[in-house]
């Protein structure tokens, strides 16, 4: 999830990259050299350990300077940027220096919020760098953070690739780890949580195995841990998640006020319906620490939590509060936390009834989403806008805008899918390369043609092996997301969701079939509409929650008193309708006496208080109107009659 971004990868990057200096632009001896060539030549001849023992010779005595302004990064984010900006004014940094000071400043703008001036810091300091050294690939792992953070996938992925063939020739362990770690981050992003797991569990075991942490390393494990307490709580493991939650907030120091602002926030987000004064207080204080310092952090999405925890407590107004200060602060940079904030403020809005407010909302929304790149998932404003369609009473708007929601889930889910085909066969072919280290040693006592002949089919094997799985598993996934789409589609259009009755729908479609079956093969059919008396009065005394309970049980004692051949349709509210084949006025009568008395003895008592519960009832027969929207029209205005004369009438249409 792209709301909490990144965590405190900068800290990890910044130490790689202090360690990369030496193969920096005032390196003398930049990759590309004899010695890479003879590595790319060999991949096993173990390149990374000379790399790190000759860039740590170079950086013995470092910059003190440097490790003062990531201490700050990782507290205040602003504050370091005043520090980065007097450190580049200064004439004795060198250009390498300014090349690993602006990397560590796109960082710290990344985390102040300054979004805006993210890719032009990270541009300048590439034009600094050496294109073959190695802190061009700290750059490039940025740069996809920040790609994905704003919505651009395909370059993040990108920018991913490019430095995971680097490391595919020249294995380097600390930027191994930082590669694995933005993979992570950029699989959660997209919603992969399987993959983003994957890479998580192996980064946290790879930290595990390492003797001697780097300064400020523990910093990194953080992240690591607070990215696997937010996939297992998508995966809907709340014990791993809450467990690894605690773990990151032992980990980290009580000055990185960074890295506790996200784990207040992610708690926030687990306990927002379980144990929402916990949550709220954990998110209270974290805002409270920003304030005072006058740093943003998550604020923006501890808000719109706050508004969840609000909204679940009844306290509308604080809600309402939450989530307009969540929209003040989020900027238009930040796509996905901007549509969230604004997506929680108009649902809360039309929960609140208050359309206009709403609308405006979806207008801005509308808007901003024009601007966006096409990666960023819309699908939200779609729900939203059916959410107001459906309070201004436009239900096939509605309609309208829930299927096109559904539709582009659907079309994202398979863009997912699609995209990492590539992901799967890249792990694919580093596992099996590790696996079968030892027999390509023994090959390389074969004939030159023979093994390269071999290694050529191994190739299109292992490539067209994982290409068919990858397919295979990709279509059937997406058959069974159509299937369950569908499904839910079909309910949506066909099916009440309270009583779980045929809706309207259901009803305009059969009723031409069933007024035909009636003149073909000539019996009488009648169609009644039912309302149950004074519904509105009865929801302003005893609430929505009772009133739901009565329309439920009502439809209940309907269907008890109802043939297996009738129908029993809900129109909306306390509004149903009944289709009685084969009857005429007595036992249609006969039927709805017998239902008037049962739904005194039967409701009336589930009210809190003593309260008759009857209903008023029109008729009309298909001997009487063959044409099937004028039969339930009549039978319309039997009812408004029936209403007219008092509480438990049942009137037939009559000219």
């Amino acid at each position: 999830m792209k709301i909490i971004h990144a965590g405190m990868l900068f800290s990890c990057l910044l130490i790689t990259a202090l360690a990369g200096a030496a193969l920096s632009v005032d390196d003398p001896s930049p990759i590309g050299s004899a010695a890479e060539q003879s590595v790319a030549a060999n991949p096993n001849s173990g390149y990374g350990q000379s790399t790190s023992q000759k860039a740590a010779h170079a950086w013995q005595i470092p910059d003190p300077r440097f490790y003062q302004v990531t201490s700050l990064t990782v507290d205040r984010p602003k504050a370091a940027i005043a520090e980065l900006d007097n450190l580049l004014a200064n004439p004795s940094t060198s250009k390498s220096q300014r090349a690993e000071l602006l990397l560590i400043k796109a960082w710290a703008l990344f985390y102040a919020g300054d979004w805006a001036d993210v890719p032009t810091t990270l541009n300048h300091g590439m034009t600094l760098v050496d294109h073959k050294s190695l802190l061009i690939q700290y750059y490039r792992l940025a740069q996809a953070n920040f790609f994905s953070a704003v919505g651009e996938t395909q370059q993040a992925f990108s920018q991913l690739d490019s430095v995971g063939q680097y490391l595919k020739l020249m294995p380097h362990p600390e930027l191994q780890h930082v590669h694995l770690q933005i993979s992570a981050q950029l699989h959660q992003d997209a919603k992969d949580y399987d993959m983003a797991l994957y890479f998580y569990l192996k980064l946290l075991d790879e930290l595990s195995s390492t003797a001697k942490p780097l300064p400020l390393f523990s910093a990194d494990r953080g992240t690591v841990l607070r990215g696997l307490a937010f996939v297992y709580y998508m995966l809907d493991d709340k014990v791993l998640s809450e467990r690894y939650l605690f773990s990151a907030e032992q980990q980290e120091p009580a000055t990185h006020h960074v890295a506790r602002a996200e784990i207040a926030c992610l708690r926030g987000y687990q306990l927002q319906n379980t144990s929402a004064d916990e949550g709220a207080k954990a998110l209270l204080a974290m805002l409270e620490v920003a304030k005072s310092q006058q740093e943003l952090y998550c604020s923006p999405f501890a808000y719109a939590i706050l508004s969840n925890i609000y909204q679940n407590k009844a306290e509308q107004s604080a809600a309402l509060a939450a989530a307009l200060k969540a929209t003040e602060l989020v900027k238009r940079e930040n796509p996905d936390l901007y549509l969230y904030t604004w997506y929680n403020l108009g649902y809360l809005y039309l929960q609140q009834h208050k359309p206009e407010q709403a609308q405006q909302v979806i207008s801005q929304l509308e808007q901003f989403s024009k601007t966006l790149p096409e990666n960023v998932n819309r699908s939200g404003l779609l729900y939203l806008q059916a959410a107001y369609a459906q309070a201004k009473g436009d239900y096939q708007q509605a309609l309208e805008r829930t299927q096109s929601y559904y539709q582009q889930e659907l079309a994202s889910i398979a863009e997912s899918n699609i995209r990492n085909i590539a992901r799967y066969r890249y792990l694919y072919d580093q596992e099996k390369s590790a696996a079968h280290s030892d027999k390509l040693q023994l090959q390389t006592e074969l004939s030159a043609a023979a093994l390269a002949s071999q290694q050529a089919n191994q190739r299109i094997f292992l490539a067209g092996t994982a290409v068919v799985f990858s397919l295979l598993l990709v279509i059937w996934l997406f058959h069974r997301r159509s299937l369950a789409w569908q499904r839910q589609a079909f309910q949506l259009q066909m099916v009440d969701p309270l009583t779980k009755l045929p809706n309207q729908n259901f009803l305009a479609q059969q009723a031409p079939q069933l007024v035909a079956m009636a003149r073909r093969y000539q019996f009488d059919l009648a169609m009644v509409v039912l309302e149950i008396d004074e519904l509105a009065a009865l929801e302003r005394q005893f609430g929505e929650q009772a009133i739901s309970l009565v329309i439920k049980e009502f439809a209940a004692l309907c269907r008890q008193h109802l043939r297996e051949t009738d129908q029993l349709i809900r129109l909306s509210g306390g509004h149903f309708a009944m289709v009685l084949p084969y009857s005429d006025d007595a036992a249609t009568f006969a039927v709805l006496n017998k239902l008037q008395a049962e739904c005194a003895l039967a409701i009336s008592p589930l009210l809190p208080k003593p309260r008759l519960i009857s209903f008023s009832a029109g008729i009309q027969f298909s001997s009487q109107q063959a044409d099937p929207v004028l039969l339930v029209l009549e039978a319309e205005r039997a009812l408004s009659l029936s209403v007219v004369e008092g509480r438990g009438k049942v009137s037939k249409f009559m000219l």
